[in-house]
């Protein structure tokens, strides 16, 4: 019965992100398109435009991924991807998002899942830097140092798939707007019970169809499990897939996108993995909003 039910949550999540849109910030199009047109472009301005959104690092990446052969390693650095791809090709595919997406302004939740997913990023960002000081397992040089770029990426993309469940089931956002009420709720079993599938297994299919590196797109799949975290003390095989999953589980505790109930299953497994402390965790979660980066949960 287990596997008949993943296997039909497998199918449906397939039916629910084939042809997804994902909405795009008509300011930053404006700008990507008046500095793609210039006679010599700042492709790192530009790179660093495209990084601030989901729609356009998305297209970017998927394009410049596409076009590698099977034996290339696949990007996920944006900067890399226009390099790939080239100025003209990175022109015309920005030229047809601008004429072809949705320039909408309504407030949605597709809309402000495209914003937080930025904030979640810089968090990320913030705290890989943060928690190298901290653990003392990467001052001996027992943990491998992150790349910023994967990192950025898998944080930027972590709830994509809430979009894609949002467009398919007409009540996805008031039933989002009801789980926040609740700290203890396990999102992924609710959306389980409710809609037959998750936003994480969506995004992980999303993420897949963008060709992103399997790493990114493990994360985006797991970023709401601890099982990796089960017996700390044994030999990790993948070690530096989970240092950046506990960088993941950590900030989404930071912004309050998972509930004190998978915080509590998770929390003993994740200080013993990085040999942190609670009083570590509270100092962060205080300096975090010291930096003024905004705290507002997704779910």
């Amino acid at each position: 019965m287990g596997k008949k039910t993943e296997k039909n949550r497998i199918q449906l999540a397939k039916k629910i992100t084939y042809n997804v849109s994902i909405p795009s910030r008509p300011k930053v199009m404006l700008e990507v398109s008046r500095l793609s047109e210039s006679h010599e472009p700042d492709w790192r301005s530009l790179s660093f435009l495209i990084r601030g959104d989901m729609a356009l690092a998305a297209a970017i990446l998927k394009k410049a991924n596409s076009s590698l052969s099977k034996k290339e390693k696949k990007i996920a650095s944006v900067e890399k991807a226009i390099i790939v791809l080239g100025w003209q090709e990175t022109r015309e595919l920005l030229e047809e998002m601008f004429f072809t997406q949705s320039l909408t302004r309504k407030k949605n939740l597709a809309n402000e899942i495209r914003e937080q997913g930025v904030l979640v990023a810089d968090t990320a960002m913030w705290l890989v830097r943060r928690i190298a000081n901290i653990s003392p397992h990467f001052r001996n040089g027992c943990y491998p140092l992150l790349s910023l770029d994967q990192t950025y990426i898998s944080a930027l993309f972590l709830n994509c798939g809430m979009i894609a469940m949002e467009q398919y089931f007409d009540d996805y956002a008031s039933f989002i707007e009801d789980i926040r009420e609740n700290r203890n709720h396990n999102l992924i079993e609710a959306e389980n019970r409710t809609f037959g599938t998750n936003h994480a297994l969506a995004g992980y299919l999303m993420s897949k169809d963008w060709q992103l590196p399997k790493p990114v797109c493990n994360i985006i799949l797991d970023h709401h499990k601890a099982e990796i975290f089960n017996q700390p003390g044994e030999k990790v095989k993948n070690l530096g897939f989970t240092v950046l999953h506990g960088i993941i589980l950590i900030v989404n505790h930071l912004r309050g996108e998972i509930s004190l109930k998978e915080w509590e299953l998770m929390e003993d497994k994740i200080l013993s993995f990085f040999d942190i402390t609670h009083k570590d965790i509270e100092k962060l979660a205080n300096d975090l909003q010291k930096e003024n980066l905004e705290m507002s949960p997704l779910g």
